[in-house]
């Protein structure tokens, strides 16, 4: 029988050895820094004892989630795992019941979760505990055809921050779930997108397979169309003839994709799912946003 219990100094070795058995996500040293993370105690990692062994693990971290228009503290559960020799005897039951009572003893509105959904055993016990999708990743990958710019491209320095700071407040008031931190521009592949030389959105420009990379998209909801317009025009005109727009189901960025014809998008099987506390919480009416928190 499987003793439950939370983390304590000297339980990393053990762990380190769980993750060797089973799935390894966190290097050694990534994990020994979990609680530069100040979201993270030792209350928030819940373990599983048998046979001397750490059989089951799962961290719960608390961060502020922009959620209903204004900052909420949300629980999330990362780094879920129950060695295979242990499985089918209810310790990842028990683990997630014992995390998810420490984040609602913590008054948190709800829990966050990254998963796929075709992950078996893992999605559909999330799903038993009432866990719902709140995001759905998707990818376009489309042949850019001749278009208007009616905006300007530049990368994104550190003139623009204190503008693109108030379209990402503007951003995550309709978006969830959005890390209050999350969705910042830095230096690296991000450029900005101008008109009259005033910023109205920004985005991260990657390469996959040499093709350009679109992702983090944000703007101000009134310019959202000449912002897609000016991005896939920027793009052609500097001689590129496809493109990969990484964005969620739902998403602003997908609709503008729609309306240009681009309606092939590939659904990813990774999702973030919601567990609320209390009453419900209002994803239906929120614009989904994946890539805007962590959770370990």
């Amino acid at each position: 029988m499987a003793i439950i219990r939370n983390w304590k100094s000297g339980d990393d070795e053990a762990i380190f050895e769980l993750f060797d058995r089973t799935a390894r996500w966190l290097s050694n040293e990534s994990y020994t820094t979990k609680f530069d993370d100040k979201g993270l105690t030792p209350e928030g990692i819940v373990l599983a004892e048998e046979d001397g062994l750490i059989v089951g693990h799962v961290m719960g971290t608390r961060t502020e989630i922009m959620c209903e228009g204004r900052p909420t503290i949300f629980g999330g559960i990362g780094q879920v795992m129950v060695d295979e020799n242990y499985r089918g005897q209810g310790i990842g039951k028990a683990i997630l019941q014992k995390i998810i009572q420490y984040h609602t003893e913590g008054r948190c509105r709800g829990i966050l979760l990254w998963t796929q959904d075709n992950r078996i055993p893992a999605y559909p016990i999330y799903e038993k505990f009432g866990f719902r999708i709140a995001a759905r990743r998707a990818f376009y990958r489309f042949r850019i055809s001749e278009s208007k710019s009616p905006l300007s491209v530049e990368p994104y320095t550190e003139k623009f921050t204190e503008q693109t700071e108030a379209i990402r407040q503007e951003w995550m008031r309709s978006s969830f779930p959005v890390g209050i931190k999350s969705m910042r521009p830095s230096s690296t592949n991000w450029h900005v997108i101008l008109k009259d030389r005033q910023p109205v959105g920004y985005v991260n420009i990657g390469k996959q397979d040499d093709i350009p990379f679109l992702s983090r998209a944000v703007a101000l909801l009134s310019s959202a169309s000449d912002v897609c317009e000016t991005l896939l025009a920027h793009l052609r005109k500097l001689g590129h003839e496809e493109a990969i727009w990484q964005t969620c189901v739902g998403s602003v960025w997908e609709e503008e994709l729609h309306k240009r014809g681009f309606r092939d998008g590939e659904l990813e099987t990774d999702v973030r799912m919601c567990l609320s506390i209390g009453s419900p919480v209002n994803i239906d009416n929120q614009r989904p946003e994946f890539d805007g928190c962590s959770t370990w």
